[in-house]
């Protein structure tokens, strides 16, 4: 076996010494500095220790250049200020077995040093009963340190970002995507601590600037808008868990929006995700997940925070007694509160009222079979015995000689017809109705974009970003109109109009976008046709009016085909004769 003989020859006659201290600084700075993110982070976490009511963030560059923060905290004794800047220096803790029971959110005393270590840090604080003074450190050595006028609190400026590391600057993400970690940061911060006012400046320009009331929905309006607000539910469990979840009526196509704190410190928990999922089990569509913010309050002897410098990373002592609690109380709040509401179909113009069902020409972009392009359910294919008792022909039906009689689960509205019972799906009918009419509107080149009296912008990761580039001319023929912001936004200036009329436009640009990298996408004309109609279409779970039931049956008579665009039925049928024979009725 031939050995790995690199730097063997130089290793033989080393001997071990301790590392200098400047060196030492550096690596242990590493573990807890490693973006501009992990500045903002501990920053704000001494900040909110120190009582704050109002922090006001700055970032240039996404923070490569510049990181202010400004609080109207506690402030810090003088004699305290060289202290803070070494190693292990804090009053937070005085034992390890305070570390069990930890009540603040910074305990180990290595931020101010760290970060002193990559950058240039100037800090100003004053308490209300002492005098103001202003001391300044650059990578590791005091060069400042005098008297200074400033009200009660802390001011800190960092700049010089890793220049004594230059390798550390190549693993930085670009501007916008470290600007985008910070603004999620400070958005989640926001909804753990409502009654604290944030202001996050980058580049000049407000990201976000919450009213500090208290309140957890006005928090959670300021950050994500009064669309999504407006279907949030407030959660609580006695004083242990609060928060905020939304009713089945929205969802996204990603966990990013499930979140969590732990005696308000920000976690990650995937478990505690799962939870939160279970909860929604058959109340949402599959692979669909919902709005949540969780905070947790438990004995801070049950959990272990220490488990990682970054300090997101907790152990639970009874990891399944908190998963039960948090399915409990999610299951509980929206099957009891959820308000699911009514659409109006007179506000949507986007239906053909007299689709020609004989023109052979409507596909005439060589749209092949769906199931080319989207993976069709086969479970009722599947299913014998579901077979045997109803018809899944997609035979054509004649819907007017049907009678709606009512909708079950807010999702399959159920008519009796001569031939039996029908049960329709509601979303799928309509995204059969908004396909065929996209189509259409297609075919005769109709002008079927809005455009928006402010343009929108998102940001959007790189693999996703290359593969919307690449089709923006497929997307402008639907309406959807957009350029390059930069290399990971781009700012949309129409949208197709049959979503115009959505409360959550954002929301539904982002699932289509999302949808990106979900398949491998052979017609994109086809794809975005079908992916357009699903967002514009009624969801499962939404309650209609016997009459929108039945204005939507009416269009889908219309429709030359009964499945949907991914190639599911939209129909089954109950036939009277096996009704019949199961009442043993001849």
């Amino acid at each position: 076996m031939v050995k790995n003989n690199r730097n063997s020859k130089n290793l033989q006659n080393t001997r071990v010494k301790l590392l200098g201290k400047n060196t030492a600084s550096k690596i242990a700075a590493g573990e807890v500095i490693e973006s501009p993110l992990s500045i903002v982070k501990e920053l704000i976490e001494n900040s909110l220790d120190a009582n704050s009511s109002i922090i006001n963030i700055s970032i240039e560059n996404g923070g490569i250049n510049k990181i202010s923060v400004i609080d109207d905290g506690d402030g810090i004794h003088p004699n305290d200020l060289e202290l803070i800047f070494q190693r292990f220096a804090t009053s937070k803790i005085n034992s390890i077995n305070d570390l069990f029971q930890l009540t603040t959110l910074g305990f180990r005393g290595e931020a101010l040093p760290s970060i002193s270590a990559v950058s240039k840090i100037n800090l100003i604080s004053k308490k209300i009963d002492s005098s103001g003074f202003e001391i300044e450190f650059f990578n590791g050595e005091k060069i400042k340190h005098k008297l200074s006028a400033i009200s009660k609190g802390t001011n800190i400026n960092v700049t010089n970002l890793f220049e004594n590391i230059p390798a550390r600057l190549k693993f930085l993400g670009t501007s916008t995507q470290e600007s985008s970690k910070i603004k999620t940061l400070i958005s989640d911060y926001s909804i753990i601590y409502p009654n604290v006012k944030f202001v996050l400046i980058s580049d000049s320009v407000t990201k976000i600037s919450t009213p500090g009331t208290g309140d957890i929905l006005e928090a959670y309006s300021s950050i994500h808008g009064n669309e999504i607000t407006e279907s949030m539910l407030k959660l609580e469990l006695d004083k242990m868990i609060s928060g905020v979840t939304s009713n089945t009526s929205i969802a996204r196509g990603n966990r990013s929006n499930i979140k969590f704190s732990v005696n308000q410190r920000i976690i990650k928990n995937s478990s505690l995700v799962y939870a939160v999922e279970t909860a929604y089990s058959g109340l949402i569509e599959p692979r669909r997940f919902p709005f949540t913010f969780i905070n947790i309050k438990i004995d801070p002897k049950l959990i272990d925070v220490n488990v990682h410098p970054a300090k997101t990373e907790i152990k639970f002592r009874d990891e399944r007694e908190i998963f039960r609690t948090i399915l409990d109380v999610v299951r509980t709040t929206i099957t009891h509160q959820s308000s699911i509401p009514e659409i109006n179909y007179k506000k949507n113009n986007s239906y053909p009222e007299n689709f020609n069902k004989t023109n052979s020409n409507l596909y005439d972009s060589n749209i092949e079979n769906p199931q080319s392009f989207f993976d069709k359910n086969d479970d009722f294919n599947n299913n014998k015995e579901l077979n045997n008792n109803f018809n899944l022909t997609e035979e054509k039906i004649s819907l007017e000689e049907s009678k709606v009689i009512g909708v079950l689960d807010n999702t399959f509205i159920i008519c009796t017809h001569k031939s039996g019972i029908l049960i329709i799906d509601q979303h799928g009918a309509h995204e059969r109705i908004n396909f065929e009419s996209i189509l259409e509107d297609l075919k005769k080149k109709k002008n079927i974009g809005q455009s928006l009296l402010e343009p929108i912008i998102i940001d959007i990761n790189e693999s996703k970003f290359t593969k919307l580039i690449s089709h923006r001319l497929t997307f402008k023929k639907f309406g959807l109109d957009f350029e390059e912001l930069d290399d990971t936004s781009i700012i949309i200036r129409s949208i197709p109009s049959i979503i115009s009329t959505s409360k959550d436009i954002y929301g539904k640009l982002i699932e289509i976008i999302e949808d990106i990298d979900s398949k491998k996408i052979t017609d994109w004309q086809y794809w975005i046709s079908a992916k357009i109609a699903c967002k514009a279409s009624v969801k499962a779970r939404t309650k209609l009016t016997i009459n929108e039931c039945e204005e939507l049956i009416k269009k889908l008579s219309n429709c030359k085909e009964i499945h949907d665009p991914h190639g599911r039925p939209v129909i089954m049928r109950l036939p009277i004769n096996t009704i019949k024979n199961q009442f043993h009725r001849s």
